[in-house]
């Protein structure tokens, strides 16, 4: 991994559209060496579609 990107208060940045760009980020971020961390409060905010590409949750 060569960079990570951290987003705080994450569920602000997120949409439902699948062509979101951090749901694109979230899918396609490993191949390019990227990590793609996100907080929030309240997990249940961010989209399914998200939530399917995560490789863990705290």
């Amino acid at each position: 991994m060569r960079h990570v990107i951290f987003l705080d208060e994450a569920h602000k940045f997120f949409s439902k559209d699948d062509d979101d760009i951090i749901n694109v980020i979230a899918r396609e971020a490993r191949k390019f060496g990227i990590g793609l961390w996100c907080a929030s409060q309240s997990p249940t905010d961010f989209p399914d579609s998200f939530l399917t590409n995560v490789g863990a949750t705290l």
